[in-house]
C-alpha cells in the first residue's frame, strides 16, 4: 500500500514538472518573440530620419508618406505612451531589449532546474517500474 501511495505522489511530481515545462516554454517563447519585436523596432528608429517612407495601410497596400519628426512614441505602460527623441527611444528600446535578454536567461536557469527534477523524478519511475515489474524490461 505505501509503495503504491509512493508511485502516485512520484507519478504526481512528474506530471507537475512536465507542465511547469510546458508552461516555462511558452513563456520563452513569449519573451522570445518580445525580443525579436523589440530588435526590429531598435532597427525602425536607428534608421528613422525626415525622409519618404512607405506606409502599411491594410490589405497588403502602403502609401508613401512623409516623416515630419524623428520623436517616437514609446509605450510605457497602462496603454500611456511617452513621447521620445530619437536618441532617447533608441536607449530605451536597448534597455528593453537586455531586460528581454535576462528574463530569458532567468527562464533558461529555471528550465533546467525543473528539467533535472523531472529527469531525476522519470529515474525513480523507472526504477519502481524494474522493481514492481520485473518481466516487462
Amino acid at each position: 500500500m505505501a509503495e503504491d501511495a509512493q508511485a502516485q505522489r512520484t507519478m504526481y511530481e512528474a506530471r507537475l514538472y512536465s507542465e511547469q515545462l510546458r508552461l516555462l516554454e511558452g513563456e520563452l517563447e513569449r519573451i522570445s518573440m518580445t525580443a525579436v519585436e523589440l530588435t526590429g523596432s531598435l532597427k525602425a528608429v536607428e534608421s528613422l530620419r525626415e525622409d519618404s517612407i512607405f506606409v502599411p495601410i491594410g490589405g497588403g497596400a502602403m502609401v508613401s508618406a512623409k516623416v515630419a519628426s524623428t520623436e517616437v512614441l514609446v509605450p510605457i505602460g497602462g496603454g500611456y505612451l511617452m513621447n521620445l527623441k530619437k536618441h532617447e527611444a533608441i536607449e530605451e528600446v536597448k534597455k528593453r531589449i537586455a531586460a528581454t535578454e535576462k528574463a530569458m536567461e532567468r527562464l533558461r536557469v529555471e528550465f533546467e532546474k525543473i528539467n533535472a527534477k523531472l529527469q531525476d523524478v522519470n529515474s525513480k519511475i523507472e526504477q519502481m517500474n524494474a522493481k514492481y515489474n520485473p518481466g516487462n524490461r
